[in-house]
């Protein structure tokens, strides 16, 4: 039972419309941040080689 919810009325919630809408929810903000990381990354690049720089390129990336 869903609370606040009688049991008729939640028998006419779909369940798998709830599921769906939080999964693309989730695609979405995952894709975002992956964007986000790759914007990192593509900035880092443009600076000199430096070995503080390739630990956080490398770290980012095992992020993945």
């Amino acid at each position: 039972m869903v609370s606040g919810v009688y049991a008729s009325e939640a028998s006419d919630l779909n369940v798998a419309e709830l599921q769906d809408a939080i999964t693309e929810h989730n695609e979405s903000f995952i894709h975002s941040l992956e964007a986000k990381k790759n914007e990192i990354v593509d900035t880092l690049n443009k600076f000199p080689e430096d070995e503080v720089l390739q630990e956080v390129k490398q770290y980012l990336n095992e992020k993945t």
